[in-house]
């Protein structure tokens, strides 16, 4: 039992050794990016030598593809995120400003006094939109300014008189009350904060205390609460650790127990913890996309906004006329986006919001083109029925699975016994020759390119009535010599095996038949 035991251990320490090799390997393909950590003393060879070297320019091609793509990757990073701090490795690097250039166009005064003013205005604007969204944050303001009492200024409303004052300053000191009463209430836990120059006396020694109970029973209900707090608290915070104080105590893991309950492996652990962050991703994604009102959120504090319209290297505005043209774009996109709509989607019905309007004939119009003749109707019919056709054919052969829907009145034929089916000459065939052939001449492979006779047989059979019972005789002959040939016994039982074809069907029936 103990080297069974051993071995499961060495089973386990596999398993675990392979799931952790696979965790590992995992992480290396998701995460190309994590740097290699290797060990001193281990030793590799480079992977390029393995194969044949390649000539000197196809390694400057390949270096500068490299560096093409590195510097792609960079612009498209700078374009995607402008907030990012721009990186130099060149201590003699200098920028120039953009608007001071040598090349920068000259602005003349009032532009540049327009500018000024618009800037001040969207710093103002900032100011206001940040102190209306945060109203927390404290109010800076310039030693050197002094301000006056909102209600002694001169265009204050009257004051009200002192019977109103003093009820309102005891119904504000009467809610900071009530508020600190909640506050106690809700958080016993908080501690209690008192003046130290505060005495205080035991509430259940004072003078008019009620008469002591059994100071056992207090203090046993005193324990009991104690004990429900504490196993509320480790209810409600499994989070704080464990504190024991008895260092003779020796506790088991719970999930290790003999009566624990099968645990998931490590790999279904962090399996459900890549859905859950990818489920939490999708979900803001799916927020931000669904509610593009939400601000955006930057923790940046030197990302500043400017505004599109308003910048300095701004377009020119358009004037009356080019918004009058732009307004008569936009309408004729609409219509054309509700024609496109009205195309793709013939089955919307037709709103009207005119009830006095009517509809005349698309046919019957004034307008119309010339009708078609009689001639064309008949060949429009008849490539539309051709095109159902081929619809229904495509259909049925993409879905075979769908069943197939038959007329009763439709008659088929045995696939297995038609001219071109395989095997088809070991089998009792009946075919209606003319009168002047002699059965001697008459051979099987005549019967596969005599089709007319096939299909047509019961009409054959009629109309030849002498010479099918010349061949009725050659057949049965043929018949008696590969039946003696194989062996086979012809019993009662075999009549009853027979197929149900018209070729069998005829032949039973037909006198001759029954007589031999």
């Amino acid at each position: 039992m103990l080297k069974q035991t051993d071995e499961e251990d060495d089973e386990k320490f596999c398993v675990l050794q392979d799931a952790r090799q696979l965790k590992v390997l995992a992480d290396f393909f998701l995460h190309p990016e994590k740097p290699v950590r290797v060990n001193g003393t281990a030793l590799g060879r480079c992977y390029p030598f393995a194969a044949e070297q390649e000539d000197l320019a196809t390694t400057a091609e390949r270096a500068q593809i490299l560096k093409d793509v590195a510097t792609l990757k960079r612009l498209a990073k700078d374009y995607y995120h402008p907030e990012l701090p721009v990186e130099t490795t060149s201590a003699t690097a200098c920028a120039r400003c953009y608007y001071d250039r040598a090349s920068a166009p000259q602005p003349n005064e009032e532009e540049e006094e327009d500018r000024d003013f618009i800037l001040n205005d969207l710093q103002r604007l900032k100011q206001a939109a940040f102190d209306y969204l945060h109203p927390e944050a404290p109010i800076a303001t310039e030693p050197t300014v002094f301000g006056r009492n909102y209600f002694m200024r001169a265009s204050a409303i009257e004051p009200e008189a002192m019977e109103y004052a003093a009820e309102r300053k005891r119904v504000l000191q009467e809610a900071q009350a009530l508020k600190k009463l909640a506050v106690d209430y809700l958080h016993p836990e908080a501690p209690i904060h008192m003046n130290p120059t505060v005495f205080g006396r035991n509430y259940f020694t004072r003078p008019s205390a009620v008469e002591a109970i059994d100071e056992e029973e207090r203090n046993r209900i005193l324990a009991d609460a104690k004990e429900l707090k504490k196993l509320a608290v480790d209810y409600l915070h499994p989070e704080i650790p464990l504190t024991v104080t008895d260092p003779t105590l020796f506790g088991r893991n719970y999930f290790h127990r003999p009566s624990a309950q099968p645990t998931e492996d490590i790999i279904t652990q962090e399996e459900r913890n890549r859905v859950f962050a990818d489920a939490q991703k999708l979900r803001r994604l799916a927020t931000d996309y669904l509610h593009p009102e939400i601000p955006v959120i930057a923790t940046d504090a030197t990302v500043f906004g400017r505004n599109y319209f308003n910048r300095p290297s701004a377009v020119e505005q358009t004037m009356v006329e080019e918004d009058t043209e732009a307004a008569k774009i936009k309408q004729d996109l609409l219509l054309l986006k509700r024609l496109a709509v009205d195309y793709k989607h013939p089955e919307i019905p037709v709103v009207t919001s005119d009830p006095t309007a009517c509809g005349r004939n698309y046919f019957d119009r004034a307008s119309a083109v010339e009708p078609t003749t009689f001639e064309e109707d008949v060949e429009r019919n008849r490539i539309l029925v051709e095109c159902r056709r081929l619809k229904q054919l495509a259909v049925d052969y993409h879905h075979p699975e769908r069943p197939i829907t038959t007329d009763p009145r439709v008659i088929c034929r045995n696939y297995f016994s038609r001219p071109a089916a395989v095997g088809v000459s070991e089998h009792i065939h009946t075919v209606a020759t003319p009168p002047e052939v002699v059965a001697a001449e008459w051979s099987e492979d005549d019967f596969y390119y005599n089709h007319h006779a096939f299909f047509d047989m019961d009409d054959d059979v009629h109309l030849h009535h002498v010479a099918f019972d010349n061949n009725v005789d050659h057949h049965h002959e043929i018949t008696e010599l590969r039946v003696a040939e194989s062996g086979f016994q012809m019993d009662d039982s075999f009549n009853n095996k027979l197929s149900s074809s018209p070729e069998c069907v005829m032949f039973a029936a037909h006198p001759r038949m029954q007589q031999a």
